[in-house]
């Protein structure tokens, strides 16, 4: 090819050659022609040829395989010698040249788009929309199962389909399945079920079923088994329980002989505690029942003491439970360890988001963070989901077999024949054995065994396994609060405090302030609660904890707005915490000190239902069920008071003796009492006493409640049973006893007469501010005034007792009952001792000595064991007022005083005291007293019950071996 510098012409040339073509644009360089195996550059043709310049125009192409393709522009040339051009200039193409770009260019763009939808055909995106349109296809040709199949692949993906084929599934669920056979129902509502998602998802995928359940009014097995697709307790968290129940209360109409829905039917009842209605539900059919259905009829039975029945049905449940415990464990496993993988993913990499917000945010707030960061990443893995309903589900397992092993202990109890009492005390034992076998041999193990024997009260070996895990781990710190948080499950609440205080000698740092959170716990009075929680550090958690302490003192102190706004404060603070049994079982007790500043129902109605939810997490939470216990009978008082007593006007705790107030014969005060008895919520509480009782044994305080009940409803077999339970358990009664050397020594006196003082004073304005009309709110404000005045002097308050007695008689006179014939005995008494105070100076020293620890009828009816002081008794004018009191007492509420009532009566007037003998000295009576005794023999209530029993039984050995362990305690006696 030729350079420019080889054209022989100058600048009249080209000017020439431009007006000769008008087109042509002079270049000063010649195009780049370069090719490379056939492809690149090149120039092509010859045309427009002039004669006279000796130039024609030549066509500058890319090419491949030196095969021209597309024209790129024109240039007019000269030849050059050795075959190649003088590049002169610049030409237009020509119209074939443009054409023919046009058509390659064409076809090069029908050729992209075509290779792009090729591209995007195969892409995640482009096959996801013909998945979805395969799927959709095929369920509305009737080809149900692989189109919902497809659809649930798409939704548990991650392309743009997926929110799209959520929605199908979604209508699907409310009525695409009416085609479908059963069997395809069934594995369509499985794999609708393994679409994970979060709790919005849920619902609406639980509503959709719900939906298409109750349009299934001719197919049994479709209503069953859409209303069957989510569990009962999962549509509860998901705030549809009612949908749902209504829904299953249908079909249970249209199909009454259907197994799956009765026993559908049958979750509902036992969530609303129903008894009688599952009893009639599931009695009918007994024989077959299998699964749910045999566990709830069995822990029904187990309720009624009907033992065997119990134990057929649970031992029926339990292999069912046992057979799904290697897909439960592997399904644990699994969450574990992909929590564990995403938690080390978490450290390594965290998204810059995150830790902006976890370095700003306390250790409480990072924890939840963490939390929710994982639970947010697993929440799409389909066998995570699975995983966590298998938890859930194994958590109901482990109640129902720790339930049976219960009926076990209780059979055997019955049993008079030490052989088969031996046989049914070893399956028992096995039952509780079998939990546990799934860690043999490890930390966790020895932790469970110890319980068990705690449970099978072989306190000793238990003992024995704790302290080998606490020697093998060397005392490590995580080790003395497990085998302290194993403590206190069982009962041993101050073995419990010493480890954690142990705990927190050693630990350091942020695990120093967690054990003292722990230690917080276990603590006897709020004040030593509060103190430990300060020593917890300050993350969120930790200061609604002390939100809820310092609300409960502000209690104690009289401080109603201080109370009410760090309740309020708790109660926010635990409602923004993740959901967990503690969280409802902590913001439940702040519900219940709300209800007393309030007096409204609704608040104490919420702290139930929230222990309810905190029992679902945590079945068998030994804290939780005495909390639950305690409050399910203050709510079933409440629920049979609340339209006879104005609660806001009151204030006052439910308690049973508030229906006294209802009572004006003793017929009335049965009928109450009955009432309360055949209380739904009284029948669970018992339920989980009993459950507390075998699994807290070495708490006193949970065998007396329930010996309280029992003998409240004259359950004399069932106390019996409670003291042959007792055994050789040694309870841990050490904060009792720290209660009475308290006490005695009147340590915290001056706590207690301003805590006692201050609630005289709310309770005298309350009556003050109140409507005359409102008779029996007065005459149980005036009995609890009463009661705190007479609390206050016993502590060294300044209180006229007459003015006392002269309340009591006109609160009598404006509404005669139970509880104003008991307040007039308790101020006449008060009398008694200050006139025999004054008549008697030992007497008085006595008083003095013995007013913190017992009550004026105590001191009165020990110290007239003297002569000296009987016979002033019986002189006394004083004397005389109160044993009318007494007489009248026992003559309309036979039922309602006790053995020192009867013993004071009989000091004073042996001759009006004899024919009412047999009324204090029933079995039941009998029984309790012995319960109590046995558990706190150096407490003056139950010891001295059980002292008079002895006394008025002529069992002088007996009764000198109370007064002996009193004395040992450094009760004052005279």
């Amino acid at each position: 090819m030729a350079s420019d510098d080889d054209i022989d012409s100058g600048s009249d040339v080209l000017g020439d050659l431009q007006r000769r073509f008008p087109d042509f644009q002079p270049v000063r360089r010649p195009p780049t022609l370069y090719t490379l195996n056939g492809v690149g550059t090149a120039v092509y043709g010859r045309r427009d040829a002039d004669p006279e310049t000796h130039t024609y125009i030549k066509t500058v192409c890319f090419c491949v395989l030196f095969i021209p393709l597309l024209a790129l522009r024109a240039y007019r040339v000269a030849d050059a010698g050795g075959g190649g051009w003088f590049f002169l200039g610049r030409e237009p193409l020509s119209s074939f040249a443009r054409a023919a770009n046009g058509a390659i260019l064409g076809m090069l763009a029908v050729g992209g788009v075509v290779v792009a939808l090729s591209i995007e055909a195969n892409t995640p995106e482009g096959k996801a929309r013909r998945a979805f349109d395969t799927a959709m296809s095929q369920i509305e040709d009737g080809d149900t199962l692989p189109g919902i199949r497809g659809l649930v692949g798409l939704a548990r993906g991650k392309t743009t389909q997926r929110d799209t084929a959520r929605a199908a599934l979604l209508d699907c669920a409310r009525g695409g399945f009416a085609s479908a056979t059963t069997d395809e129902l069934e594995r369509s509502i499985a794999a609708l079920l393994s679409v994970s998602g979060d709790s919005k998802w849920r619902a609406a995928l639980g509503g959709s079923l719900l939906e298409f359940a109750e349009s299934a009014v001719d197919d049994e097995d479709k209503a069953s088994t859409a209303s069957s697709g989510m569990e009962f307790r999962e549509y509860q968290m998901l705030g549809l329980d009612q949908d749902y129940a209504r829904v299953v209360e249908s079909a249970s109409k249209r199909f009454p002989d259907s197994p799956s829905i009765r026993t559908l039917l049958a979750g509902i009842l036992e969530a609303r505690g129903d008894v009688d209605g599952l009893v009639a539900l599931l009695d009918p059919h007994d024989a077959e029942l299998h699964d749910d259905s045999a566990r709830i009829l069995g822990q029904v039975r187990l309720i009624q003491g009907r033992y065997d029945d119990a134990i057929r049905l649970l031992a029926r449940y339990e292999k069912i439970a046992i057979g799904r415990q290697g897909q439960v464990r592997r399904s644990i496993a699994h969450y574990d360890e992909a929590w564990n993988r995403e938690f080390e993913l978490l450290q390594r990499s965290a998204p810059k988001e995150f830790v902006r917000k976890y370095e700003s945010a306390d250790p409480a707030e990072q924890q939840r963070l963490v939390v929710e960061y994982i639970d947010a990443r697993l929440s799409e893995d389909s066998e995570i989901a699975a995983a966590r309903l298998a938890s859930a589900r194994n958590a109901v397992d482990v109640r129902a077999r720790l339930d049976l092993g219960l009926a076990r202990l209780r059979r055997a109890q019955e049993f008079s024949n030490p052989m088969s009492r031996k046989e049914m005390l070893r399956l028992a034992e096995k039952t509780f054995l079998d939990l546990g076998s799934a860690a043999e041999d490890s930390d966790e193990y020895e932790l469970f065994y110890g319980q068990v024997c705690y449970w099978l009260g072989n306190e000793a070996k238990g003992k024995a396994l704790f302290e080998k895990l606490l020697t093998r781990q060397s005392r490590a710190v995580e080790q003395l609060l497990a085998v302290g948080s194993a403590l206190r499950e069982v009962g041993a609440t101050t073995e419990a405090r010493a480890l954690f205080e142990e705990a927190y000698e050693q630990a350091t740092g942020e695990l120093k302030e967690s054990v003292a959170k722990l230690r917080a716990v276990v603590s006897t009075e709020t004040d030593e609660k509060i103190q430990w929680l300060e020593r917890a550090g300050a993350d969120s958690g930790v200061q609604v904890e002390l939100a809820a302490a310092r609300g409960q003192r502000a209690i104690e102190k009289g401080e109603t707005d201080v109370a009410l706004r760090e309740l309020r404060r708790a109660a926010t603070g635990y409602d923004e915490q993740p959901e967990s049994a503690a969280m409802f079982n902590n913001s439940a007790l702040v519900y219940s000190s709300l209800f007393e500043l309030s007096g409204d129902p609704a608040d104490h109605h919420e702290s139930v239902r929230r222990l309810e939810h905190a029992l679902l997490l945590d079945p068998s939470g030994t804290i939780l069920l005495a909390n639950a216990a305690h409050e399910l009978v203050s709510d079933a008082v409440l629920e049979l008071n609340e339209d006879r007593l104005s609660y806001p006007d009151l204030r006052l705790s439910p308690r049973w003796s508030q229906s006294w107030v209802f009572a004006r014969t003793d017929e009335d005060w049965t009928r109450e009492r009955n009432r309360l008895r055949d209380h739904p919520k009284v029948n669970r509480a018992i339920h989980l006493l009993e459950q507390q009782a075998m699994l807290a044994a070495k708490d006193p305080g949970v065998h007396r409640t329930l010996a309280g009940l029992q003998g409240l409803f004259e359950r004399v077999d069932e106390l019996k049973k409670i003291h042959e339970g007792l055994g050789a358990i040694e309870v841990d009664d050490e904060m009792h006893r720290a209660m009475v050397r308290k006490q005695v020594t009147g340590a915290d006196r001056e706590s207690r007469l301003e805590e006692s003082s201050a609630w005289s004073e709310r309770l005298r304005a309350r009556l003050e501010s109140l409507d005359e009309q409102k008779r029996a709110e007065r005459c149980l404000l005036t009995e609890a005034w009463i009661e705190s005045e007479l609390s206050r002097r016993s502590w060294g308050g300044e209180v006229d007792a007459q003015a006392l007695v002269e309340a009591a008689a006109a609160n009598h006179a404006n509404h005669p009952c139970a509880c104003s014939r008991i307040s007039r005995r308790d101020a006449l008494t008060a009398v008694l001792s200050d006139a025999l105070a004054e008549a008697d100076r030992e007497y008085a020293h006595y008083q003095e000595a013995a007013r913190h620890i017992l009550d004026d009828l105590d001191r009165l009816t020990l110290a007239a064991r003297d002569p000296r002081v009987l016979t002033w008794l019986q002189q006394s004018s004083e004397a005389r007022i109160v044993a009318d009191a007494l007489v009248d007492l026992f003559e309309v509420f036979p039922s309602v005083p006790g053995i020192r009532s009867w013993t004071l009566l009989e000091q004073i007037d042996p001759e009006r005291a004899r024919p009412l003998r047999a009324l204090i000295l029933k079995p039941h009576f009998r029984w309790g007293a012995r319960i109590g005794q046995r558990l706190l023999p150096f407490l003056p209530d139950p010891a001295l019950n059980l002292y008079w029993i002895a006394v008025a039984d002529g069992d002088a050995a007996l009764a000198g071996s109370i007064l002996s362990e009193l004395a040992a305690e450094g009760i004052p006696l005279p």
